[in-house]
């Protein structure tokens, strides 16, 4: 499975920088830190998958309600996984590869 920070989704034609779905992932309560990442989906080409860092039984649905109130429903991540902490790098960015792995596990 390939990760990307960009996404191209065909029916918007252009790429689409998943910090716009992070954003508003980050005003839910709970929600401490977010990555989003594109990954390889055979009907759309990719889609989204968001990875949140979240406490306070913060659940998908509850974070799918969220993000239909700002977000087109192209850009809806179609599968959402909560994790008490995101995997980071020394220097406190998210690790892909990790995330990558995480995503593996989750039954990709």
């Amino acid at each position: 499975m390939r990760v990307n920070f960009f996404v191209i989704f065909p029916r918007a034609e252009m790429p689409e920088l998943p910090r716009e779905v992070e954003r508003a992932l980050l005003e839910l309560p709970g929600v401490h830190d977010a990555a989003v990442f594109g990954v390889p989906d055979e009907a759309r080409g990719e889609s989204l998958v968001a990875c949140l860092e979240a406490s306070g039984g913060v659940t998908r649905e509850q974070t799918l309600v969220h993000l239909r109130k700002s977000l087109a429903p192209y850009k809806l991540p179609r599968r959402v996984i909560i994790l008490p902490d995101l995997p980071r790098t020394e220097r406190g960015k998210v690790d892909g590869e990790a995330v990558r792995q995480a995503l593996l596990h989750d039954g990709e």
